[in-house]
């Protein structure tokens, strides 16, 4: 009995200290339960959380993403060394339901993974139906950079990144983006542009563009509509912001970004022309 009175003890113990947790949803990362306490490790360490919303226990789809995403490898690799991996129940009541409140998530929503600073803000914008190890490893390879971490050579090549990033990148990065005749090629040659730390391919007012993130420490935005022209990749810009479109200097038209605006492109036609080798 006494036995029994302990291990119960440690059980309970387990949870309310945010004990780690494994499920088939979830995969082979070693999850934290604490979000609070992943959020102070954050402050003290640099390193991003890793915030997954799943369903557990789910259906054939949460498994399968539990089974081939949250299990490859580099992707349990870097979750475990690059972030801070946390896990919020979206069928849940209680705690879990809080959090989900917290951020906006939908109850018993299909999983989403977001990535916070230390601050507890998304690094880089929410995206839904990010379910292929790819496309998993490109997002924390760009959450890293705009944290300000390194990426491992692993993530970078599991995400086929073709970018370079800055040699000591800043996480103050702007978004922009530049209409074209195609996607594909411009994914293709702004992702040769040294500044440029992700690209994305998407429609804003029926046009073909490329979104991307620039660090503009390492190539200034009236440089950066220069290479675009060049390209002839800038059939309209949508500059970071306000100030920076009234003081573009392009013969083709100027608006400011607005990411409500933005559609991403199917992602068959993700990096299209990159993946060509």
């Amino acid at each position: 009995m006494r036995i029994f009175c302990s291990l119960v003890a440690l059980l309970v113990a387990g949870h309310l200290l945010g004990a780690k947790e494994t499920h088939p949803e979830t995969g082979k990362i070693q999850w934290n339960r604490d979000l609070a306490a992943a959020q102070a490790e954050a402050k003290s360490t640099g390193r991003p959380v890793l915030l997954l919303f799943q369903e557990v226990p789910g259906c054939s789809g949460c498994r399968q993403y539990g089974a081939e995403v949250l299990s490859h490898p580099e992707i349990v690799r870097a979750a475990e060394n690059d972030f801070i991996p946390v896990f919020v129940y979206n069928n849940r009541p209680g705690p879990d339901a809080e959090i989900l409140k917290r951020f906006g998530e939908p109850p018993w929503n299909y999983q989403v993974i977001r990535y916070l600073g230390a601050d507890g803000r998304d690094l880089i914008p929410r995206e839904d139906e990010v379910w292929s190890v790819k496309e998993t490893a490109v997002r924390m390879a760009r959450a890293l950079r705009a944290a300000g971490r390194p990426v491992p050579a692993s993530l970078s090549a599991l995400a086929g990144d073709h970018l370079r990033p800055a040699a000591n990148p800043s996480p103050a990065t702007l978004t922009a983006a530049f209409a074209m005749d195609c996607f594909w090629e411009g994914e293709e040659r702004f992702a040769k542009v040294r500044g440029v730390v992700a690209t994305e391919a998407a429609f804003i007012d029926g046009r073909e563009v490329v979104r991307l993130a620039f660090d503009p420490a390492v190539v200034a935005w009236a440089d950066l509509v220069r290479i675009a022209e060049g390209f002839d990749c800038a059939h309209h810009v949508y500059a970071p912001n306000a100030e920076l479109a009234r003081a573009t200097r392009t013969k083709r038209g100027v608006s400011v970004f607005d990411s409500a605006k933005s559609r991403r492109a199917p992602e068959s036609d993700q990096k299209r022309w990159l993946r060509r080798g």
